[in-house]
């Protein structure tokens, strides 16, 4: 089992624990965040299990997944300036670079959130999509979507889910930059909070991603302009382990596949009847 700590890389809070119809789908505008509600929690592990028993499944249409392989390490967002931190208050953005096989429109996302306090935490995640900018760096925001607070025990990391319908769900080209921040509750301190961020995972499943992570100051909160102005940082951890975050990309059905299966149910029944 490994375990190693690094205070920082390109800022000195980030912590490293442990070794619908085509109408409906498009790109939010600059400012727009959309109400998630409250993810589903696929799967919880302890911080520094990396024996991949159990692991997440990936999800059939999934043009981007690394949710299989986790490394047993944690990655906190940090950001939060000293003492308790005004409710709907913004981490640091923190962001991976997702190459997945295909873009098109997005029906359901899976991220990690990681809970390095040692006690039960209530975690609200913001999660913000932005299209490569041709430099290896976020572009054109994409999608942003705020959750409900979920509970998460001490020295965890979770996969968790959303499926998006109707105007949530949005389109994505092949590469884009997939980015977790963490929002104050208004009653937890900037100690508890510094220490929520994500899970890393490696090698992906499905597409690739670079060794790299892009971070976004908190003073631009809340991460809904394009061209951030992130600051991208290679090998990271120094390649152990790789700077890739969980996530996973699964295209929305086709607008017409329900439509198709409906018409095909139709004329088995009318095969059925006239056959009596």
């Amino acid at each position: 089992m490994r375990s190693s700590h690094i205070s920082s890389f390109a800022r000195a809070c980030a912590v490293l624990v442990g070794v619908g119809s085509a109408a409906s789908v498009f790109a939010q505008a600059d400012g727009v965040i959309r109400d998630g509600g409250t993810p589903t929690i696929v799967q919880t592990r302890a911080i520094n299990d990396s024996s991949g028993n159990p692991a997440p499944v990936v999800a059939a249409g999934a043009v981007y997944s690394n949710v299989t392989n986790f490394t047993g390490s944690a990655f906190s967002n940090g950001g939060f300036a000293a003492g308790t931190p005004a409710s709907g208050t913004y981490s640091t953005l923190v962001l991976d670079d997702l190459n997945a096989t295909s873009g098109g429109p997005i029906g359901t996302f899976r991220w990690s959130l990681a809970n390095l306090n040692t006690s039960t935490q209530s975690i609200s995640a913001g999660i913000r999509f932005y299209a490569d900018n041709g430099a290896n760096a976020p572009g054109t925001f994409l999608a942003g979507f705020n959750f409900n607070p979920i509970s998460l025990p001490g020295s965890t990391v979770s996969t968790v889910g959303f499926t998006a319908t109707g105007a949530n769900q949005f389109t994505i080209p092949a590469k884009v930059w997939a980015g977790v921040t963490i929002l104050a509750n208004g009653t937890a301190t900037s100690t508890v909070l510094n220490n929520e961020g994500q899970g890393l995972y490696s090698p992906p499943n499905v597409g690739t991603s670079l060794d790299e992570v892009g971070t976004v100051s908190s003073t631009g909160a809340p991460f809904t302009s394009s061209t951030p102005a992130a600051t991208v940082t290679a090998a990271p951890f120094a390649g152990n382990p790789a700077g890739n975050f969980g996530w996973e990309l699964v295209l929305a059905p086709e607008p017409g596949s329900a439509a198709v299966v409906g018409m095909a149910g139709l004329a088995l029944m009318a095969r059925r009847r006239s056959s009596r």
